[in-house]
């Protein structure tokens, strides 16, 4: 009996050996993900986590897809060419109205300088009263068209007062340059892009605190839920975040090498920005008001009670900030 015992005893250690073994594979095993990101320094934590190692620390094999405008990395989370997804609070609270199901897993960036108003000064446009019958270069679908629709409304200004001209970011310079507009509302570092070009051309209109723009984490709910994955995802942004924090002159540097820019714009743009992973009350009332807006604006066809709070998921980004604690 003792004999019998003893070989159930060490069967069984070996079979818990083999599970041990197993679930240690599974949990070691690097996973492989992709994410949408826009190119500005807003996305500094993407580009350090993936620059510094901290996908890799995480068994993370991470694919970058980089272009111009968080309206567009949110396109391709949704269309599904990148698993992940960042852009603005304000294209997420769009996509609500288009699609359920998704969900935003943090906000890791926050300014309340980021978005910009400059004006060709040959437009004599000296305040925000001088913009009834401008034409203004704004980005349909984005931050920057809330900014500047709120901007109109608090200056008692109509819409059908101005002349709006869909440009794309990377195109605000062109269509400054060739007069082609006299305002743009734009952000960085494509301001900086139009000021350093046309110095002795162009005026910056005062803009800081009008507006607190919020970059998020977004996925669809099947990648979402892939907990593994979105885990190791927070963890990594959470060192990232720690670094930019504790270390700001060497994540400037990588920023600014990932994005080709020079000191002079990352010093220009580098105290705007916060960087800290929450879902925070303030989010949630930011997302619910332009929620309002679009549909004040008839931007959204749907009348349906829009419950906002149902796409912010902080379940993953608590238990990655317990983990962090607890490590």
């Amino acid at each position: 009996m003792n004999i019998q015992r003893l070989v159930a005893v060490a069967l069984l250690s070996v079979l818990v050996l083999i599970g041990w073994f197993f679930t240690r594979s599974a949990t070691d095993e690097t996973l492989h993900t992709s994410i949408a990101v826009a190119r500005t320094p807003l996305s500094a934590p993407i580009f350090v986590a993936n620059d510094m190692g901290f996908f890799e620390k995480h068994q993370l094999d991470v694919t970058l897809l980089e272009v111009n405008g968080g309206h567009r990395s949110f396109r391709h989370m949704l269309d599904g060419s990148a698993q992940y997804g960042v852009s603005s609070e304000f294209v997420v609270t769009l996509g609500f109205f288009e699609r359920q199901d998704f969900s935003v897993l943090t906000s890791f960036a926050v300014s309340s300088n980021d978005i910009k108003v400059v004006a060709l000064k040959s437009s004599e446009i000296a305040s925000f009263d001088d913009l009834a019958g401008k034409k203004i270069a704004y980005t349909k679908g984005s931050a920057g068209e809330y900014f500047l629709s709120s901007l109109l409304a608090l200056q008692n200004i109509p819409a059908s007062a101005v002349f709006l001209v869909d440009t794309q970011p990377e195109e605000m310079l062109s269509v400054l340059k060739g007069r082609d507009v006299d305002v743009a509302v734009a952000w960085e570092p494509f301001v900086y892009e139009v000021l350093e070009a046309l110095p002795e051309k162009i005026t910056t209109l005062p803009t800081q605190n009008l507006y607190e723009l919020s970059f998020l984490l977004t996925a669809l709910n099947t990648n979402a839920l892939n907990t593994e994955v979105t885990q190791r995802l927070l963890l990594a942004l959470a060192d990232a975040v720690d670094f930019i924090n504790q270390q700001p002159s060497e994540a400037k540097r990588l920023v600014k090498e990932r994005l080709a820019l020079d000191d002079q714009v990352i010093d220009w743009l580098w105290d705007d920005y916060i960087f800290k992973l929450s879902l925070g009350q303030s989010l949630l009332i930011t997302a619910e008001n332009e929620a309002h807006w679009a549909r004040s604006q008839n931007m959204v066809q749907s009348r349906d009670p829009l419950q906002v709070d149902k796409f912010f998921d902080s379940s993953a980004l608590d238990q990655a900030l317990e983990a962090k604690v607890n490590h």
